[in-house]
């Protein structure tokens, strides 16, 4: 799994084609990639379909990147690519035409590519992040992410509100320090 291995470790087992990785890669990244994908094109099948699609085509170009970075950016930029075009070259279904039409400038935006980016990476990385902090600390940020107030979270753990807030106080301090990699992804994206 990607949380296993180093993601350099990650890259090189991919580039020298290593299909075992690449199952556990796809395995831990395909419903992230599906969800970017249903970000411009809904709850369609093609989500589906585009993400295997882009599976397909990296495998064939593997050794063409230089680093992770780069095969997250080209999987980004090739699955919007490719829900660009099934939105201009396909009829959307009577009930998602009205809000494609309505968004179509959104969607085609800078912004909103890396807006959605942004989103789904970030909560992928603060949920690793955070699986790997103690137990309590882990407790303490789950919950506050379901939003639970800092009084709601003491009572359900038996702990005082001061705690919760301390063990909050390190998490946030921790997960500033580990997510330096989201900015790099942020340069990597920004379009030609």
């Amino acid at each position: 799994m990607m949380n296993r291995l180093t993601e350099k470790v990650l890259f090189e087992k991919l580039q020298q084609g290593d299909q075992k990785v690449l199952k556990n890669f796809f395995d831990d990244t395909f419903a992230l990639f599906v969800a970017f994908a249903q970000d411009f094109l809904g709850r369609d099948d093609a989500c589906e379909d585009i993400v295997q699609d882009t599976f397909v085509t990296f495998w064939e170009q593997k050794e063409s990147f230089e680093n992770i970075y780069y095969v997250k950016a080209f999987f980004y930029k090739t699955i919007r690519h490719k829900c660009l075009n099934h939105i201009r070259h396909q009829r959307i279904a009577a009930k998602y035409a009205d809000s494609v039409q309505k968004t179509q400038g959104e969607l085609e935006s800078t912004t909103y590519y890396v807006d959605a980016v942004i989103q789904e990476e970030a909560s992928r990385m603060v949920y690793e992040e955070i699986l790997k902090l103690s137990e309590v600390g882990r407790q303490v940020m789950l919950l506050a992410l379901e939003g639970f107030s800092n009084d709601e979270i003491a009572e359900k753990l038996g702990i005082s509100v001061n705690t919760v807030r301390t063990h909050k106080a390190r998490a946030y301090q921790y997960l500033r320090g580990r997510l330096n990699e989201l900015r790099i992804l942020l340069l990597l994206l920004q379009p030609w």
